[in-house]
């Protein structure tokens, strides 16, 4: 019986050593990693497991982060490791709800444009996002 447990496991892992030049998005759940070809945490966990496997690719990485208590974990785990955070646009749950609602170039549009500048920036969105 081969059983891994899902702190170990990501999402779509084969993206993170494609196309090395494209930014990847990082979501936690598959249906907002889906829609953005990107890869999932499946959860809000970073361990250091995921940690090395993330320093092994090449590729920008950057978290969608949810706005909630999770979000905080993995938005502060994502900055400790140099990696960019967003977050979904604004009036919107998360990735896949925007994309039905708003559609797949707007909401990729946003994603990138709600980029912190730097960590003072990325540590007052979350503060303001992640309750």
């Amino acid at each position: 019986n081969c059983t891994e447990s899902k702190e170990n496991v990501l999402f779509n892992f084969d993206e993170l050593f494609r196309n090395h030049d494209a930014p990847l998005f990082v979501t936690e759940g598959v249906f907002d990693a889906m829609p953005l070809n990107g890869v999932a945490l499946l959860g809000s966990k970073i361990n250091e497991a995921k940690v090395e496997i993330f320093h092994k690719s090449k590729r920008r990485k950057i978290f969608v982060i949810d706005k909630d208590k999770n979000g905080r974990f993995v938005a502060e785990k994502a900055l400790e490791n140099g990696w960019d955070i967003t977050f979904a646009p604004q009036f919107t749950e998360d990735v896949n709800k925007s994309i039905i609602q708003y559609g797949h170039a707007w909401t990729i549009y946003q994603l990138f444009k709600n980029i912190p500048s730097n960590t003072f920036e990325a540590k007052m969105l979350i503060e303001l996002n992640c309750r």
